[in-house]
């Protein structure tokens, strides 16, 4: 059976599933704290950790960091798809207090992003 992988900030707990025939029941047995920053396996409670077990993590830390890498590149493709929607929004002529504190929140996001936009290709404004 394989093993579980709960996800948590930066890495992940490793449970080994553990079947109860006489209550037919299956429990999660602590097996690994899992760091992806440093690829570290640490056990937990004193389990032992195969070598099948040990290569299924190695592919869940690979596999991980590669789920990771893609949402971070596909990051600036969900920010422009959200501010078209939040224009699109703005078009419909919303009305009152609420489209006043968003429109307010909109901008003060749109003047920090593009800063940010400007210092990554080292420009200061002037003329963009």
């Amino acid at each position: 059976m394989s093993l579980y992988f709960r996800i948590r900030e930066g890495g992940a707990t490793v449970f080994r599933p553990v079947e109860d025939a006489a209550r037919r029941r299956l429990d999660l047995a602590p097996l690994a704290d899992v760091s992806l920053r440093s690829g570290a396996v640490r056990p937990r409670g004193g389990a032992e950790i195969g070598a099948a077990e040990m290569a299924e993590i190695e592919a869940w830390i690979a596999a991980r960091r590669a789920r990771l890498a893609a949402r971070a590149a596909e990051a600036p493709a969900r920010a422009a798809e959200a501010m078209n929607e939040a224009a699109e929004w703005f078009r419909a002529a919303p009305a009152g207090p609420e489209a006043e504190g968003e429109a307010e929140a909109l901008l003060m996001a749109m003047h920090d992003l593009r800063a940010a936009i400007l210092r990554f290709r080292g420009g200061d404004g002037a003329g963009a």
